[in-house]
């Protein structure tokens, strides 16, 4: 297998083709799809479609290209779906805490706070859409349906953390992705978690963090979650939804994540510390079936 990458929404990218692909032409497709949605939401670009959204006046309707619609929309549905769990409107405090620029605004997880028509929104009150919880996913999603149209088959991408495979590998071998403990300032392999044909994100409180707080808003209360050491992975059918749905399953914590995993017949897994002992892995049913290693302290 042949494996290259590069640089993207402020970390790296790899993808991984088969041997007798054209690396170079698929390094230039998938550059190019992660650098057109890098340059439309992130709120590090001052000309982004987002910073002119954050930016006009309460009221005003913006009109959206498709790419951002898709995530405006997804998110919007997400919040409908797990209320006071999930919201893009998070965007003032996350300024506030200092993992985005901007200004600090109004925090909500209620939907009545901006109008979509499915290709313009305008806010109705003074809040800040961030969509950091969907749009890396969405970014691999763009860039697999980039190579797929360009002719690429059985491969993997990875986009600082959310992955998305195509097929198998050589010998008909299910892909195979590591889940890594989560201590800040190592990488020690977990669980190994065969993918056919999906997308696996995962989300957690100790590499992202601020002092003693993680990157992670609850909508509930406006304040990040406190960084304890602890990390989820969902695999899902896209990359938007499997990276959604992690943002949710931290928010929510393990009791309640499991809860909710297990009546949408959602495949995740949490591990988190457990100490003196070291660390420990709860998972849904749905993830029992395709780990290699069995329940229990890691």
């Amino acid at each position: 297998m042949k494996k290259f990458g590069g640089l993207s929404m402020g970390g790296h990218w790899s993808a991984v083709l088969h041997p007798a692909a054209d690396v170079e032409r698929a390094q230039e497709l998938v550059q190019g799809a992660l650098d057109r949605i890098e340059e439309t939401m992130s709120a590090w670009k001052p000309d982004s479609v987002l910073c002119h959204i954050n930016a006009a006046p309460i009221g005003q309707w913006v009109a959206l290209p498709k790419e951002i619609a898709n995530v405006i929309g997804a998110g919007l549905g997400l919040m409908i779906e797990m209320q006071d769990v999930f919201s893009i409107l998070l965007g003032g405090a996350s300024a506030k805490h200092g993992f985005v620029p901007g200004e600090e605004r109004q925090i909500t997880g209620n939907i009545d706070a901006v109008e979509f028509d499915g290709q313009r929104l305008r806010r109705l009150e003074d809040v800040t859409l961030d969509l950091n919880a969907i749009a890396k996913g969405y970014a691999v999603d763009m860039a697999y349906e980039t190579l797929c149209a360009n002719g690429y088959n059985n491969f993997l991408i990875e986009v600082a953390g959310d992955i998305r495979c195509n097929g198998l590998r050589p010998g008909n071998i299910p892909w195979n992705v590591t889940m890594e403990l989560p201590v800040p300032d190592r990488i020690i392999p977990a669980l190994n978690i065969p993918l056919e044909g999906e997308a696996i994100a995962t989300s957690g409180s100790y590499r992202r963090t601020n002092d003693a707080y993680s990157h992670l808003i609850s909508p509930k209360t406006g304040l990040p979650l406190p960084a304890d050491g602890s990390s989820v992975a969902v695999i899902a059918d896209t990359a938007m939804q499997a990276d959604g749905w992690a943002t949710v399953m931290s928010i929510l914590g393990q009791e309640a994540g499991l809860i909710e995993a297990e009546k949408r017949g959602l495949p995740v897994v949490f591990i988190e510390q457990d100490l003196p002992h070291g660390f420990v892995e709860r998972g849904s049913t749905a993830m029992g079936h395709r780990l290699e290693s069995s329940w229990g302290r890691l």
